[in-house]
Order: structure tokens, then sequence, then C-alpha cells
């Protein structure tokens, strides 16, 4: 029976796989204009175009690099052809064009990181056991089941994980926000989390 410990191991040695390819073939350097600072309380806050859809995670490590002019920061948001940066060194208030360097391997090296903190707590690996069981049996009353809505709003209440599958189009987004709201007005605490602001904006919709 494979372990949860091996099962860590096999995924920090995949995501070594991945930094090496990426390391090998380099960062990533795109053309950012019309930077406008935001704020200015440090770190600085700019908004900047894009002349394509820029694919970098949000709280990536970036330079910024503005003719001789280079500092550090991080993504604030990335969406459609905008990009919103947060850098420690103010430039100027205007920033015709810009060049953006992302090492896309910065986040996957956390991630090993926080893979070894699991290691080394049994609670944590249990939790992990408990997410990726299968065949683990449902303990929601499945006798009360009414609508697939609320059965998501059983199984969220007497399980410890439940997924939400399903094509584009077939109410997953208004499904979830039903279950949240569920949980809301019963004065639960409710984290929504997600790889693209967009769509928590149209789940809180």
């Amino acid at each position: 029976m494979t372990t949860t410990k091996i099962y860590i191991k096999e995924w920090q040695q995949a995501l070594q796989q991945e930094i090496h390819h990426l390391k090998k073939f380099g960062g990533s350097r795109y053309s950012v204009t019309n930077g406008r600072l935001l704020s200015n309380d440090g770190p600085y806050s700019y908004y900047f175009d894009t002349t394509i859809t820029l694919r970098i995670p949000v709280g990536s490590a970036i330079k910024l690099e503005w003719g001789k002019m280079k500092t550090s920061g991080k993504v604030l948001s990335s969406e459609g052809r905008g990009i919103i940066l947060a850098l420690e060194q103010s430039f100027e208030d205007l920033i015709p064009d810009a060049h953006l360097l992302h090492d896309p391997w910065e986040l996957l090296e956390q991630l090993i990181e926080r893979l070894d903190e699991i290691k080394k707590s049994k609670q944590k690996r249990l939790r992990v056991k408990r997410l990726m069981g299968p065949s683990m049996e449902t303990k929601h009353p499945v006798e009360k089941i009414t609508s697939n809505v609320h059965e998501l709003v059983l199984q969220s209440k007497y399980n410890p994980v439940t997924f939400v599958w399903g094509p584009p189009g077939t109410g997953k987004t208004y499904t979830l926000a039903r279950t949240a709201a569920n949980k809301y007005f019963k004065g639960k605490k409710v984290l929504i989390l997600s790889h693209s602001n967009q769509a928590v904006d149209v789940l809180m919709d």
C-alpha cells in the first residue's frame, strides 16, 4: 500500500522535474505599457496594460525593468489584458513602457517547501489522506436529499471534503453560491478561493 509520505515524495520529484525544465528554457519576459501608479504607500501598486493575456499566478515574484531602472515586486492581480503589480520601488506616476520578468518556477519551489512541512506533521498527512481517499463512504443522510443543491449542502455539512464537477454551463457557480449562502445565513464563516478573481466575482454576484 502506498503511504501518504511516498505520494508526497513523488509529487516533489515531479515538481523538481518541472522546475528543471523551466530553468532550462529560462524565465519569461513580457512588454507592459501605460503603467499608472495606484498607491504610493509602499509597496507601490501599478496597473499596466498588456498586449496579451498574461497567465501569471497571483502572488508570483516578478522584476520590472524601465530603462536602466529595475525593481522587484509581486503580482496582485492578472485579468484579461491588464495586470496590477506591487513594486518595492516607486518609479513615476506614469510609465509608458517597461519589461516584466517572471521566473515561473518560484511558486513550485514554495510548494515543495510546503510539502516538506506536511511530511513532518502526522496531523497534516492524515488530512491529505482523507482528501485523497476515494473509497471513503459519504456520511450525509441520502434519504433527505430534495435537489442537487440540497445534496451539496448536506455533503458539505457531514463530510470533510466535497467536490463539485461538471462541464461549463451546468450551474456549478450558482450551486456553490447557494451552498455558501446557506452556510453564511447560519452564521458560519465561508472562505472562497479560485485561480481567477473573475470566478470569485461571478460567484459573489
